[in-house]
C-alpha cells in the first residue's frame, strides 16, 4: 500500500487557492468522474486570443454575503439540452486543490447547482492514488475555525 496516502472523509474543507477560495467544503463523490463546482453570472470572454470564462461563488454554504469573483481560461466546453430543451453550455477549467496535505491540478466543470447540498463535488480523478476514502466519517483533515473563516473572507465583495 502506499505511504503517502492520506485518509479522508466523505466531506472534507479543502482549498482552491488559484481561484481565491482558500476554504471550502467538498463532498467527496466517487460515483462521479469529474468534479463540478457551483458557480453562478458565467460570462465567457475573449482575452488576447484565449478562450476564458468569468464566473461567481459563494464560498459559505447558503449564505449570498460573500461573493468571489473568479476567471479563469477554458479548457473545454460541452453543449447539452436541459429537462424543458433548453440549450446549455457547460464549461471546464483546470485550477490547483489542496486536499489536507495533497497539492494537485485539476479539471472543474463549472455548473449552476445553487439548490445542491454541496458547492463542491470531487469525483474520483480528483483524488484517484492520493487518498483513501473513509465513508463513515466526515471532516478528518484541519478545519478552520468560524474567525478564521470570516477573517479570511471579510476582504471579498458583499451582495
Amino acid at each position: 500500500m502506499n505511504q503517502n496516502l492520506i485518509t479522508v472523509g466523505w466531506r472534507e474543507w479543502i482549498s482552491l487557492p488559484m481561484l481565491g477560495l482558500p476554504w471550502l467544503i467538498a463532498k467527496i463523490d466517487m460515483t462521479k468522474t469529474t468534479s463540478v463546482l457551483h458557480t453562478f453570472s458565467t460570462e465567457p470572454f475573449q482575452k488576447d486570443g484565449l478562450k476564458m470564462i468569468r464566473y461567481c461563488i459563494h464560498p459559505y454554504k447558503h449564505n449570498n454575503d460573500v461573493t468571489v469573483s473568479c476567471e479563469s481560461p477554458i479548457i473545454s466546453s460541452r453543449e447539452t439540452l436541459d429537462a424543458f430543451g433548453n440549450k446549455e453550455t457547460y464549461y471546464f477549467v483546470e485550477t490547483i486543490i489542496n486536499i489536507g496535505d495533497v497539492q494537485r491540478s485539476i479539471i472543474l466543470e463549472l455548473v449552476n447547482r445553487k439548490h445542491a447540498n454541496f458547492l463542491l463535488l470531487l469525483g474520483h480523478t480528483a483524488i484517484d492514488g492520493r487518498c483513501i476514502i473513509d465513508p463513515s466519517k466526515s471532516f478528518l483533515l484541519k478545519a478552520p475555525s468560524k474567525e478564521e473563516l470570516n477573517s479570511l473572507y471579510k476582504h471579498m465583495s458583499q451582495n
